[in-house]
């Protein structure tokens, strides 16, 4: 048996277990799965349009094809008699590892006292529950690089400091869209050294009615591989190449492209676009070839090959293992342990209040 029939054959058996659990099942899948993960996916988008359509779903069944913190997002704001489960409880992610609860929990104390007032938690979606948990704890908000401008936006007209976590690119390039000023930007990283963008001092200088920013030190390894270089040679190889790339690439990649956007923005501007135009694109590898394959009357590239190991655990073949093991517990299977995602009850409520605010500080 070659490789082709093989996949046909577990796409039909994917697609008759989909047909046999009906409405029961909702498979949901972000735009870094692979192109066949997508083709049998009732919803393909970026991390907040997945938590957001999750959290519509009455599916008791929720099959999340991303990595751990998507499938926790979707769980935190899942109903009671709703199972949110992952095909690969290893796909994790390196930059949501970079911040927990105990390092969050330090910067924010030190930060309270830096200021001389409780700063606010904007976290990034790209974070664990526990994480998330205590940004509603604290009356913060989550986001996501399709709606951090409008959400930091909302805190630094509020004259709110804000400590931003746990990205620092999609921090600062978040900061430039709306024009901050880098006298009022600090980066913090996990020892709790705290250093200007401009070059002042750090002290406990600030107005309580200043909106002040605060960036934690991390990063997505496969946005951080692009750089000012690559623009540069994919501009030489083609004379008319529009360059876009996602925001958690370092700020002088994003300012030598010609736009930044969330996976879900890229989509749109790629489909949008007229037939025989250029495009190369910085972000996850799946998504420039599904794109290019989606679009072939445009020119689509990488800006270079850089691929989410994480993401690339789930295949065609673990979603179909899920998925049985799904029909067998539907079925009353005796022994039948699904790959459940949960978060504690505290947990869920004080998460689910940072990620309602999310949705209607972009919503509204």
């Amino acid at each position: 048996m070659n490789i082709t029939s093989t996949i046909h054959g577990i796409e039909e058996e994917i697609r008759s277990i989909k047909k046999a659990l009906g409405d029961k099942l909702f498979i949901a899948a972000h735009h870094y799965q692979r192109g066949e993960v997508v083709a049998i996916s009732d919803c393909i988008g970026d991390s907040y349009r997945l938590a957001v359509e999750s959290a519509k779903t009455s599916a008791r069944y929720i099959l999340l094809c991303g990595v751990r913190f998507m499938a926790e997002s979707a769980a935190i704001l899942a109903r009671e008699n709703q199972m949110v489960i992952s095909p690969d409880l290893r796909a994790g992610c390196p930059m949501a590892d970079m911040i927990n609860l105990p390092l969050m929990l330090k910067a924010l104390e030190q930060l309270d006292g830096v200021v001389g007032r409780p700063v606010v938690p904007l976290t990034y979606m790209n974070s664990y529950a526990e994480v998330k948990a205590l940004t509603g704890e604290r009356g913060g908000a989550i986001c996501t690089s399709s709606n951090a401008e409008k959400i930091l936006s909302h805190y630094m007209e509020g004259k709110e400091p804000v400590f931003f976590s746990p990205d620092f690119n999609l921090g600062i390039n978040t900061a430039r869209r709306l024009g901050l000023s880098l006298e009022k930007i600090f980066k913090i990283d996990q020892q709790g050294n705290v250093s200007s963008l401009s070059g002042g001092v750090v002290a406990s200088m600030f107005p309580p009615a200043d909106g002040v920013l605060f960036l934690w030190d991390g990063y997505c390894h496969v946005h951080k591989a692009f750089t000012v270089a690559d623009v540069e040679r994919v501009r030489a190889c083609y004379s008319d190449i529009k360059v876009l790339v996602h925001p958690e690439c370092d700020p002088e990649v994003v300012a030598a492209s010609d736009g930044a956007g969330s996976t879900e923005w890229l989509y749109r501007m790629l489909r949008a676009a007229p037939a025989g135009s250029c495009w190369a694109i910085g972000t996850e590898l799946n998504f420039v070839y599904r794109a290019a394959a989606e679009f072939p009357e445009k020119k689509i590239v990488p800006l270079r090959e850089s691929l989410c190991p994480n993401m690339a655990r789930i295949g065609l073949e673990e979603v179909l293992k899920a998925l049985r093991l799904i029909l067998d517990y539907e079925n009353g299977a005796p022994g039948t342990v699904l790959s459940v995602v949960s978060v504690p009850p505290l947990a869920k409520t004080q998460a689910k209040a940072a990620l309602s605010r999310m949705i209607e500080l972009t919503e509204g």
